[in-house]
């Protein structure tokens, strides 16, 4: 695939090895004449473009000969299509056994999960109860602790209004009040 560039003369041209701008300087330092210049460049890249077309023909033509060579000295390397379809048939055996033992595998994992599963469910059933009965239990113990604290609250007034009446009693025989 050729590239393309712009000359000192602003021409398209394909691009090659191309002259650079210092040789474009040294050129029309040397030539004087405008059009010397121009046409000793032009020459000059001319002669670029067929040394860089030249060069990819006798690369390409080497480039054949030696992967031909390589084709030749490799191919008792390379699998023939018999070996492939050989080792095709090989590796269909091996995936259905394996996909018969990976659904093998499966089924008993999922009867194991489900043997889990069920287990789980009656340690849940059974710690929910036992949370039920906690709650319960707590509940009758807050009840009672009311009942208890209502005992006291009602028994320390009774006491407290017998101490009034006992010292109003009182104030009231020594005429203090």
């Amino acid at each position: 695939m050729l590239q393309y560039s712009t000359n000192m003369k602003g021409e398209t041209m394909p691009y090659a090895m191309g002259l650079t701008r210092e040789a474009y300087n040294i050129i029309y330092e040397t030539f004087p004449d405008k059009n010397q210049a121009d046409g000793v460049a032009s020459v000059f890249e001319k002669v670029l473009l067929q040394l860089d077309v030249n060069s990819r023909v006798v690369f390409d033509e080497r480039l054949e000969t030696i992967i031909l060579s390589v084709k030749e000295k490799l191919g008792a390397e390379f699998a023939t299509k018999s070996d492939l379809e050989a080792l095709k048939a090989v590796l269909e055996k091996q995936i259905a056994e394996l996909r018969t033992e990976l659904k093998q595998d499966t089924t008993e994992l999922k009867v194991e999960l489900k043997t889990e599963i069920a287990e789980l469910r009656t340690e849940i059933a059974v710690i929910d109860t036992k949370v039920t009965n906690l709650s319960q239990d707590f509940n009758n113990k807050l009840n009672s602790f009311k009942f208890s604290m209502i005992k006291w609250v009602v028994g320390t007034l009774v006491i407290t209004l017998g101490v009034i009446a006992t010292l109003a009693g009182l104030l009231t025989k020594l005429n203090i009040i």
